[in-house]
């Protein structure tokens, strides 16, 4: 087209041209821009607790004169994960490979921050960069969704349901082959009745508070060889056993 064929563009051809330019620009832009995609874990370091991860969607590239190319893009490094934690206490979670998960693109690049921590300067005027990727463990795709997710209690489970922390409001119940507690210094119980049930079989009363008051206010006190030492013995006494 010359330039005396633009220049006797009607206005409203004109702004037609421009909005397009200006909409392509926009769309490109957008297209450049990362904010969050899901993500599988390939990989995770426990000492550096940073992760590898794969892109779960491949991106679409389009090359001038070619058709659109489903592109796998490359797998992110040294990924930090997050886990809830505050003051000296962490939630940890047993992250292991084909774990699905939540990336999330920060809006400045994070290397300082997270090489020394605190407050630090940009290394690079990136925005919403692949390099500055966060990993959410969490989110789930259908293949991967939890049987018999609770809608009442709040568990802290296993997929497979073989082990389970259940909060409810009746009470909270643990479900495991074995439970094993450590203690360094006590175990506590306070309960009105402590009771013992074999699997299928019915509660037995392990302790009540009646057997307790008992026991502390009757057992106890006869007991007098717990709290003094027992009496020397007044003289030898042997027993001869005589030939027959």
């Amino acid at each position: 087209m010359s330039a005396s064929a633009v220049t006797n563009l009607s206005p409203q051809v004109r702004l037609a041209s421009e909005y397009a330019q200006w909409a392509e620009l926009i769309r490109q832009s957008q297209c450049d821009l990362r904010v969050s995609v899901p993500g599988i874990i390939q990989s995770f370091d426990a000492d550096r607790q940073l992760a590898v991860v794969q892109i779960a969607l491949r991106e679409k590239v389009v090359t001038p004169g070619k058709p659109p190319v489903d592109t796998t893009i490359s797998v992110l490094k040294d990924v930090p994960v997050v886990m809830p934690h505050g003051g000296d206490w962490w939630l940890t979670l047993p992250i292991q490979p084909g774990d699905e998960c939540l990336l999330v693109f920060a809006d400045m690049a994070r290397d300082y921050w997270w090489l020394r921590g605190g407050v630090q300067n940009q290394f690079e005027l990136r925005r919403h960069d692949l390099s500055d990727a966060f990993c959410i463990p969490g989110p789930w795709s259908q293949p991967e969704k939890l049987p018999n997710y609770s809608m009442t209690n709040a568990q802290l489970r296993s997929k497979d349901g073989t082990v389970v922390i259940d909060l409810a409001a009746a009470g909270i119940t643990v479900t495991a082959p074995v439970v094993n507690v450590t203690a360094s210094s006590a175990v506590n119980i306070t309960a009105p009745a402590v009771t013992t049930k074999a699997v299928g079989g019915a509660a037995q009363a392990l302790l009540t508070q009646a057997f307790l008051t008992w026991f502390e206010t009757v057992y106890m006190p006869s007991v007098k060889y717990l709290t003094t030492a027992p009496p020397n013995p007044i003289g030898v006494v042997s027993t001869v056993l005589e030939a027959e």
